[in-house]
């Protein structure tokens, strides 16, 4: 688990953001020194230092020799140039597919300036704050379980969206999952299911068999274990079969048909049996197996470094955080025995009820989901785009395939709330995991614990399996 004091510092930085771009300290003027910083927000030199890094990296500072750090003058818009501000976190998408679009979007509007205002996690009550800050964001980025989240007060609704045929060519449930009560309230921008993607690096080097279509959960460890491999000779090993981790976007996909069998029928005998079952191959993969580096189990960023450095071969992941990576890994099918389907992610982005720019702000948004803009970020970045027509084009039929988007639609995705309906108890369910994941904890007591949580709704009564 991360400390809670480990990224002080980027709170610190988007404070500061926050500050410049809502015009309470202005281009030119100095910042408090490191020091008057260090006293005022209780942290480190280093943390500061860090914090003030990340803003010169960004050109909203600069040092002056002699004098402090001042607000660099560029930092304010010059005069006639119209703004806005996005609020994002720090997201694949918004690290790899937003620059592209504002890029572009800038090439038709060059007397536009687009500002991203990072935010640390998306949560409406962070986003509350940036308001009463005096950031007023236009734009906000959102995805679909924090979505289910949200008051919707906060945001203005694009029905006029849906009446201008830019969604004729994207699968519905990718629509839907932004709307309530029949009015469009997020644009979708892009999205991804939760996929098996393979280092293929690895698996060419060491002469392993490409993932067949139809196998079995004996191949499967029997390749995590061929590819699991003591290097150097020391006892341990430095390359991993595979590695799964407790992110719930993650490990759900390998247990998915049994958990939502749970989740309709949970009282059921046997439904809790295929729980225990899907458990308990998760956790022998980690203990018994050991093709998944245990360090890696509470941080899928951590995995997804390992998987770029050749270390691990195979992640659970999704394109978002593959993009730019599509000549080096490949996609295989989960075992037949966890079913079809995925789970699926999508990223939109929504308009705030108290921008000043709201025309303006809905331009940006309408361009993005312009054909050749979707075209262009899925060919620079593989992120998918929302038309099917574009991901054939760029990506062809096998891979969507291999992605379990087939054909025209996402039949067989599902999304997070769908598989938890009741979301508040995600991090309570993350909780009450941590002793299973140590290996500590029977996936049978994990089950019987499961049963009596209201992760459903009313806690169901507790049956003996």
């Amino acid at each position: 688990m991360k400390r809670e004091t480990e990224f002080l510092y980027l709170e610190l930085a988007n404070t500061l953001r926050v500050q410049i771009f809502s015009g309470a300290i202005q281009p030119g003027q100095f910042l408090l020194s490191e020091n008057e910083m260090c006293h005022k927000y209780q942290l480190s030199r280093t943390s500061v230092r860090k914090a003030l890094q990340e803003l010169l990296d960004e050109g909203l500072i600069v040092k002056i020799h002699g004098k402090g750090t001042m607000v660099a003058p560029e930092a304010g818009a010059a005069g006639g140039v119209k703004t806005l501000v996005i609020a994002a976190p720090f997201s694949g998408f918004a690290k790899k597919g937003l620059p592209i679009l504002i890029r572009e979007f800038h090439k038709r509007h060059p007397g536009v300036q687009v500002k991203v205002l990072p935010v640390p996690q998306q949560i409406e009550s962070y986003y509350k704050s940036l308001v009463e800050l005096g950031a007023e964001p236009d734009i906000g980025f959102v995805i679909d379980s924090d979505f289910q989240r949200l008051h919707l007060d906060l945001w203005s609704p694009l029905d006029d969206f849906t009446a201008t045929g830019l969604f004729d060519d994207v699968p519905q449930p990718i629509v839907d999952v932004f709307s309530q009560d029949g009015r469009l309230l997020a644009a979708p921008i892009t999205y991804s299911p939760i996929f098996l993607a393979y280092n293929k690096t690895l698996f060419d080097y060491y002469g392993i068999e490409t993932p067949a279509h139809a196998w079995t959960q004996e191949q499967f460890v029997e390749t995590a274990q061929a590819l699991t491999r003591d290097i150097d000779g020391d006892g341990m090993p430095e390359l991993y079969g595979f590695a799964v981790n407790s992110d719930l976007n993650r490990w759900s996909v390998m247990v998915m048909r049994q958990w939502s069998a749970f989740g309709a029928d949970r009282h059921n005998p046997l439904r809790t049996h295929d729980m225990v079952q899907a458990f308990r191959f998760l956790q022998q993969l980690m203990y018994r197996h050991k093709v998944c580096p245990l360090y890696a189990v509470s941080n899928h960023y951590l995995t997804q470094e390992l998987f770029e450095e050749n270390r691990i071969a195979m992640i659970l992941t999704s394109t978002f955080m593959m993009s730019g990576m599509a000549p080096h890994y490949g996609i295989a099918p989960l075992p037949r025995s966890f079913g079809d389907g995925s789970m699926l992610i999508v990223n939109g982005l929504q308009l705030f009820r108290e921008s000043k720019n709201k025309e303006l702000a809905k331009q940006f948004i309408r361009f993005c989901l312009e054909p050749e803009s979707q075209r262009i970020m899925a060919q620079e970045t593989g992120l998918l785009a929302l038309s099917t027509a574009i991901n054939r084009e760029v990506f062809g039929e096998d891979r969507m395939e291999a992605l379990a988007i087939p054909g025209s639609g996402i039949d067989r995705g599902k999304f997070l709330h769908q598989i938890l309906p009741n979301l508040d108890m995600h991090g309570e369910l993350d909780d009450t995991m941590i002793r299973f994941w140590t290996g500590i904890e029977k996936p049978e007591t994990l089950v019987e614990r499961l049963k009596t949580m209201e992760l459903f709704g009313a806690a169901p009564p507790v049956v003996p399996t």
